[in-house]
């Protein structure tokens, strides 16, 4: 009798991950029909025996149905569960039964037949066992939200198996395989090149590439000839039956590709809000941002037609996601305009053309009144000089108070495109008061803090975010920008790490990541990132400033001087920030090597721009290497002036002020950069040279010896934040502290 084994042998891989989940699906049929619902079915709890046979094990936290109601739900694996079975995890003890049924099974199953094609889950999932209950329900509506494609992930997938994994993996159990044998049966059916009895067949093409194989012989000229002549003597009855059944697929394959694009649709609008609104120092993200916005609404050609809600592919879908599709529409509509705006200010065509996207968003069909519309309207008229047309609008916005969240969402956004960031937090606040899992008043949010300079603000909302929706590689990005701006870098690291780990061609992030490497003095990571970023297309000065400032540090001053080359080239057609930017980064890299060209690049930037504070910052980290403590502080000063949040000038200014013995202004200087940056190494470290040149100026020697103990603590806050350790033992600035026994402990290399 052929084994399991035998029947493998001849299979490709993709036939054999079909074969092997068609048994488990008869597995827990078996379980099923004798009350028995599995709970934890994930690959782990497969083993394939010597002969090839899968089998499905641990049935620990499997239930028994008592009249087709679940006793109780508990335990399992996140990763691998329904929607329903994460609500209920969350449910109440009372109001578990009945949440998630044997269909929870299938949907499970369902995961480990993607994962096995795919190569990996479909939703990458955190907290296998321990989940928070903010994370469990964030994944719950993830699952309901979003319904995954397996030819997204694996091309070469037959449509048939496309059509199983989402028969498993919809959210509504209602919609799903009712049975386990049904699985099983269309996964026979796909490996024997039947049509599927439960799901629907989207591609007709697959479909009669199936008769073909089923039936080799009439694939030859001249059996198609006889089966032509049968097929006529065929009855009315028969040929009727047919033309039934084609037009039943043929509803089924448009219902599909409605789904399809509706899911593709809801994928790009988070891609263009992400693109649109993060905030990070390269603003080429809102370029792309508008052109996501472009193709996502060209999936419904809400762009080329004024009746694109009459178009096949909308009709096709059912009247609640066509309702809840239609506000994404109008909100990209608003996005769409803004970006461009924004990206052209000033542009008079550009101006009139956003107040035509408007126009389209208003005349969508289903949806009330918007004040955020109205709003922004007047704010474009009022750019195009129309007085008139703007206090119209301003007057209708009024009369048309924001009601619901998304209301006041859209509201705070227009507040925020125009640069009224208080306002735009006022009406988030409201936004988030009536829905407190709103996620993008969250992060709207967050940026307009981030805009105000309010880094522990924003810090809150973008981690409020990332436990509302855990597996969003933007939520970890935003959370990552915000603690390198609020001086905690290491932790920023550790997000941009956990963003990669949930999009590993997340460009930004390893750009970023990458930069901030550098900024710790860990250029061998950092260069490695940056690199990777060019891989995946990066091209622009500033990433090649970045790879030549971690060739510089890594004592690599041929390739450094190469990429610095390239930068130059780059910024040369670039804007003037960006020139700006490319010299006095420059100038700060080469300044131990070359430092007559560094001094040579920042006076170059201030010919450009006599008030740009880096290059005044850097000019005066020249002087005060020097000496020239006294034109050094000038520098500072007026850097500190035009860049009032400038940690970097403050610290250096602090070390100045103490050298000069103006311990009252040094203190000042010092405490605000510790208070703005309140995990920056650098910040202690330059709390340890104030103290240690504070101890040396005191008269009391009972004072003296506290602000020596107080420069030591600050330096072993530095040294715990990986800042200040190479330089410490020779800096002239903790000579107060250089004879202290505790010093010499502090430098003493870790784990010795």
């Amino acid at each position: 009798m052929p084994t399991a084994l035998d029947e493998l042998r001849g299979m490709t891989f993709i036939q054999a991950a079909a074969w092997v989940v068609e048994r488990l699906a008869q597995a827990l049929e078996h379980a099923h029909q004798r009350g028995v619902i599995h709970r934890d079915v994930k690959p782990s709890n497969v083993l394939v025996g010597a002969d090839g046979q899968p089998m499905l094990l641990d049935f620990n936290v499997s239930e028994r149905t008592n009249r087709g109601r679940v006793k109780a739900i508990i335990g399992g694996t996140v990763a691998y569960m329904a929607p329903e079975h994460l609500r209920a995890m969350t449910a109440r003890e009372s109001e578990r039964a009945g949440l998630a049924d044997h269909r929870a099974d299938i949907y499970s199953l369902g995961m480990v037949l993607y994962e096995m094609l795919a190569g990996r889950r479909p939703f990458e999932a955190t907290g296998s066992y321990s989940a928070m209950p903010t994370q469990l329900t964030a994944m719950a509506e993830e699952r309901a939200r979003i319904l995954p494609s397996l030819r997204e992930k694996r091309p070469d997938a037959p449509w048939s198996l496309e059509s199983i994994t989402r028969k498993c993996l919809v959210a509504d159990p209602a919609r799903r395989y009712q049975r386990a044998e049904e699985l099983a049966e269309d996964l026979r059916r796909f490996l024997h090149d039947l049509p599927l009895a439960h799901a629907p067949e989207l591609s007709l093409r697959e479909r009669a590439a199936k008769w073909l194989r089923r039936h080799p012989r009439l694939a030859s000229s001249g059996s198609v000839g006889t089966a032509a002549v049968v097929l006529l003597l065929c009855g009315a009855g028969a040929l009727v039956g047919v033309r039934g059944h084609l037009a039943q697929a043929r509803e089924q394959l448009a219902v599909a590709q409605a789904e399809d694009g509706a899911r593709r649709f809801r994928e790009g609008a988070v891609r263009a809000l992400c693109l649109v609104n993060t905030t990070t120092e390269v603003r080429d993200h809102l370029r792309q941002g508008a052109t996501v916005c472009e193709e996502t609404l060209a999936l419904f050609a809400v762009l080329d037609r004024d009746d694109w809600q009459q178009g096949a592919n909308w009709q096709h879908l059912d009247a609640g996601e066509r309702a809840r599709l239609a506000e994404d529409v109008r909100e990209l509509l608003v996005l769409l305009a803004g970006a461009r705006v924004r990206a052209a200010p000033g542009d008079e065509a550009v101006l009139h053309d956003a107040l035509r996207l408007l126009d389209r968003a208003q005349a969508i069909d289903g949806l009330p009144p918007s004040h955020a519309l109205w709003a922004e309207r007047s704010y474009y008229l009022e750019r195009l000089g129309d007085a008139g047309g703007a206090k119209v609008a301003r007057a209708t916005a009024e009369q048309t108070p924001p009601t619901s969240a998304r209301d006041h969402y859209l509201l705070a956004a227009a507040h925020a495109r125009e640069g009224r960031d208080a306002e735009a937090i006022a009406e988030l606040d409201r936004a988030i008061a009536l829905n407190p899992r709103h996620y993008w008043s969250l992060t709207l949010r967050g940026i307009c803090h981030l805009e105000r300079g309010q880094t522990t603000e924003a810090v809150a909302d973008f981690g409020a975010c990332t436990g509302l929706w855990p597996e969003f590689a933007w939520g970890y990005f935003n959370l990552a920008y915000a603690r390198a701006r609020a001086g905690n870098k290491p932790a920023a690291i550790r997000d941009y790490t956990t963003a990669l780990e949930r999009d590993p061609g997340f460009l930004l992030a390893y750009l970023n990541r990458g930069l901030l490497h550098s900024e710790l003095g860990q250029y061998e990571p950092a260069l490695a990132d940056l690199r990777r970023a060019a891989e995946l297309g990066r091209d622009d000065a500033y990433l090649h400033l970045g790879i030549g400032v971690a060739l510089e540090a890594l004592r690599r001053p041929g390739e450094a001087d190469a990429e610095f080359a390239t930068a130059f080239e780059r910024a040369a057609s670039a804007t003037k920030a960006v020139r700006v930017r490319t010299g006095w980064v420059y100038g700060f890299a080469v300044a131990g090597r070359l430092r007559d060209r560094a001094r040579e690049a920042f006076e170059e930037v201030l010919a450009i721009d006599p008030d740009e504070p880096q290059a005044l910052y850097g000019r005066g980290m020249l002087l005060m290497g020097r000496g020239e403590d006294g034109p050094a502080l000038a520098c500072f000063n007026r850097a500190a002036e035009l860049a009032p949040g400038l940690v970097e000038v403050r610290r250096y200014r602090a070390i100045l002020h103490a050298r000069g013995g103006r311990l009252g202004p040094a203190a000042e200087d010092v405490n605000w950069c510790l208070k703005e940056q309140p995990e920056a190494g650098a910040n202690y470290y330059a709390a340890a040279c104030v103290a240690a040149l504070a101890s040396e100026t005191y008269g009391s020697a009972t004072v003296a010896q506290q602000a020596r103990g107080q420069a030591l603590t600050f330096l072993e806050k530095a040294f715990a934040r990986g800042y200040g350790r190479d330089r410490a033992a020779t800096d002239p600035d903790l000579k107060g502290v250089c004879n202290e026994p505790r010093f010499a402990e502090l430098l003493r290399p870790v784990g010795r």
